[in-house]
């Protein structure tokens, strides 16, 4: 049985972790960007969840400066980028923040764009 509370199913899809052992090690916005792209049609309406995650990630590059976690979670990103049993947006965007992690900050603005760019491409 789910535990509706302490490891909902919708942050679970992935075999690797939950989506919590990496996004709190974010910022509040990228961290909330990262749970909807996760979740992304398996609470909510996926359109809807991917928008939320836009709004969130348009909320970051407003005040986005570096992008530094623990290389324990790094590799947590880079192990989600390269698994071909997780969703392929959220592998995408994991891909992006794992080589975020090591960039100044010009660097991570353009990167945190490409990221917007990505998932406004699979948005209705």
């Amino acid at each position: 049985m789910a535990d509706a509370v302490n490891h909902p199913t919708h942050y679970n899809t992935h075999p690797v972790c939950e989506a919590i052992d990496v996004c709190e090690w974010l910022s509040f916005n990228l961290g909330n960007a990262v749970k909807y792209l996760w979740r992304a049609g398996q609470k909510d309406d996926r359109n809807q969840d991917l928008q939320k995650a836009l709004w969130y990630l348009r909320r970051e590059q407003l005040s986005f400066t570096t992008l530094r976690v623990p290389s324990a979670v790094k590799q947590l990103m880079r192990i989600i980028s390269e698994n071909e049993e997780g969703d392929q947006l959220l592998r995408a965007v994991m891909q992006h923040l794992y080589f975020m992690a090591d960039l100044d900050r010009a660097d991570t603005g353009e990167a945190l764009t490409q990221v917007i760019l990505i998932v406004k491409g699979v948005v209705r």
